[in-house]
């Protein structure tokens, strides 16, 4: 609700079929959920912000095969 945070949850370009560009997160078309990624080697991590449900998931692993996304977002929806 602060002015210099709801900028960053803004569209500001398209990212892929499901999620538009904020800045610096992802933001899925369908459901008013914020979300960034990524991995690094074996290292992953997932921060989903759904602001309707008021709910915040973070999931960070050490294990390669794991899909911090798919965990996040299946906790999340």
């Amino acid at each position: 609700s602060l002015p210099y945070l709801a900028v960053c949850h803004e569209i500001h370009g398209p990212c892929e079929k499901n999620a538009n560009s904020g800045l610096a997160w992802r933001l899925e078309k369908d459901r008013p959920i914020s979300w960034h990624g990524g991995n690094a080697g074996a290292f992953s991590a997932f921060l989903g912000i759904d602001r309707e449900a008021k709910k915040t998931v973070a999931v960070a692993t050490n294990y390669g095969l794991v899909n911090a996304e798919q965990i996040g977002f299946a906790m999340l929806k």
